[in-house]
C-alpha cells in the first residue's frame, strides 16, 4: 500500500488511532479478567458463607441433640416431682423438634451447595424414629415409682441415641471435609484463571507492542524515505546537476515539494539553456564583428 498517497497528517492520525485501539483493547481485557477476578472471588465468598452456615447449623444439630439427651436423663433422674417431670419432658420434646428443624435447614443448604443428601436424610429417619421410641418410653414412666420406673424405661431406650449421635457427628465432619476440598478446588481454579489472564495479558501485549512498533516504523519510513529523497534531489541541484530525473509519485507534502522541485529543476534547465544560446549567440555575433574590423583593416 502506497502510503504516499495519504497526507502525513493523517498518517500520523492513523497511527496515533491505531495505537489508541490496542491499549482500549488491551484496558478491556485487563478489564474483563479483573471483573471475572472479582466474580469469582465474591461467589467464592457466598459459598465460603455457605459453608460456614452448613457447618454451623450442623454443629448446632449435634449440640441441641445432645441436650435433648441430657433432657431424657433429667427426666429419668427427677420426673418423680410433677414439676420437674412436666419440665423436663417438655425440654425433651422441644429439642427434639429444633434438632429435626435444624436438620431439615442443613437438608435445604447441603442441597444447594451440591452435596450429598444420604447422610442428613438417615440422620433424620433415624432421629424421628429414635423421638418415637423415646415418648413411647415417656408414656410407660411411673411417677409415684420413680426409682423402678425410671431404670426399666431406661432399659427401653438404652443405646438407641448412639446411633443418631454418629450419623450427626459424621455429617459434620463430612460437611468440614467437603468445605476444605471445594476450598481447595476454588483455589485452584482461581490460581489457573489468573495464570491463564496473565498470559493472554502478556501475548496481547506482545501483539499490541509488534503491530503498533511495525505501523510505527512503516508510518515513518513513510514520511522519512521521501524527506531523504527530497534532500538527495535538492542537494543533486545544488551541486549543479540539473539532468537530474525527478519522479514523483504520491499526494503528499513531500510529494508535493518533489514536484515543486521538479518543476524548478526543468526551470533552471531552461534557463541555463537559453544563457547558453544567449551566450553562444553573442560569441558569434563577436566573431562577426571581428572579422568585419580586420576586412576593413586590411584595405
Amino acid at each position: 500500500m502506497n502510503l504516499t498517497q495519504w497526507k502525513i497528517g493523517t498518517r500520523i492520525a492513523m497511527m496515533a488511532a491505531s495505537l489508541l485501539v490496542l491499549f482500549v483493547v488491551l484496558g478491556g481485557f485487563t478489564w474483563r479478567s479483573l471483573s471475572d477476578g472479582a466474580e469469582r472471588l465474591n461467589a467464592s465468598n457466598e459459598q465460603a458463607k455457605q459453608f460456614q452456615q452448613a457447618i454451623d447449623l450442623a454443629r448446632s444439630a449435634q449440640v441441641t441433640f445432645k441436650i435433648q439427651v441430657q433432657e431424657w436423663k433429667n427426666f429419668l433422674l427427677r420426673g418423680g416431682d410433677p414439676e420437674a417431670y412436666a419440665k423436663y419432658k417438655k425440654g425433651f420434646l422441644k429439642e427434639g423438634e429444633e434438632t429435626q428443624a435444624k436438620l431439615k435447614q442443613l437438608q435445604g443448604l447441603l442441597q444447594a451447595l451440591n452435596l450429598p443428601l444420604a447422610g442428613v436424610n438417615e440422620a433424620m429417619a433415624s432421629h424421628n424414629q429414635l423421638q418415637v421410641k423415646y415418648t413411647e418410653a415417656m408414656s410407660r414412666y411411673d411417677a409415684a415409682n420413680s426409682d423402678v420406673s425410671a431404670h426399666a424405661v431406661d432399659k427401653l431406650v438404652k443405646g438407641i441415641d448412639r446411633a443418631t449421635t454418629a450419623q450427626i457427628d459424621t455429617i459434620v465432619a463430612d460437611v468440614l471435609k467437603a468445605s476444605s476440598e471445594r476450598h481447595e478446588a476454588t483455589e485452584a481454579v482461581a490460581h489457573a484463571g489468573y495464570t491463564q489472564s496473565l498470559w493472554m495479558l502478556a501475548v496481547l501485549m506482545l501483539v499490541a507492542l509488534s503491530i503498533g512498533g511495525l505501523g510505527s516504523v512503516v508510518i515513518l519510513r513513510s514520511i522519512t524515505a521521501p524527506l531523504h529523497r527530497v534532500v538527495d534531489v535538492a542537494t543533486t541541484v545544488a551541486d549543479g546537476n540539473l539532468r537530474t530525473r525527478i519522479e514523483v509519485s504520491g499526494r503528499d507534502e513531500t510529494s508535493q515539494v518533489m514536484a515543486a522541485m521538479s518543476r524548478m529543476n526543468q526551470n533552471l534547465a531552461q534557463v541555463v539553456s537559453q544563457v547558453r544560446q544567449a551566450s553562444q549567440f553573442v560569441a558569434h555575433a563577436s566573431s562577426e564583428i571581428a572579422t568585419g574590423n580586420m576586412d576593413l583593416s586590411n584595405r
